[in-house]
């Protein structure tokens, strides 16, 4: 079995919450296919297939939620794991 360990995945509206929080470094991070739009699942999908991949471990990396605010991070930690439960389809 083969598990790609660094599937990152992220939305234009995690990326646009790290800006209100005081990012600058997101800009590389938009378009780049790793949304979670159904366009963008199917995709990866279909690539990880053709590459035997059969699982995958979701990151928001680079765009970790770390903040010196503690609230700020906590924030956004919460809104990108619970992205993940709702491309899982979990409540």
């Amino acid at each position: 079995m083969r598990i790609d360990v660094r599937g990152h995945l992220w939305t234009d509206e995690y990326v646009d919450l790290l800006d209100s929080f005081g990012r600058t470094d997101t800009a590389t991070q938009r378009n780049t296919g790793a949304g979670a739009s159904p366009a963008e699942l199917e995709a990866r999908f279909a690539l990880n297939g053709t590459a035997g991949i059969e699982h995958q471990v979701l990151s928001v990396s680079p765009q970790v939620p770390h903040f010196a605010d503690r609230e700020n991070a906590v924030t956004a930690a919460k809104y990108a794991n619970d992205l993940y439960a709702a491309v899982l389809g979990r409540p």
